[in-house]
């Protein structure tokens, strides 16, 4: 699941709700537990911010324009 990300970008596509079932579930999970909102969202931003960083330093100085292309597909996509 930690790759479903990574892949969806590579492929340009959004994910599948069978993809997404794990996410779900996961989200179901934190409701069980009573973790509040606030604090599961922002543990999945900065997820996200980590994963961003993790690209841009994998990135080549040639790859610029690849990353602003994900950028908007990932703002523009989902």
């Amino acid at each position: 699941m930690e790759n479903l990300f990574l892949w969806v970008l590579k492929e340009a596509r959004v994910p599948t709700e069978d993809e997404l079932a794990g996410i779900v579930a996961i989200g179901a999970r934190h409701v069980e537990l009573r973790i509040p909102l606030a604090e599961a969202l922002r543990a999945y931003h900065i997820g996200a911010r980590l994963g961003w960083r993790e690209l841009v330093a994998l990135a080549g100085p040639d790859e610029a324009d690849d990353l602003i292309a994900t950028a908007v597909h990932v703002l523009t996509s989902w």
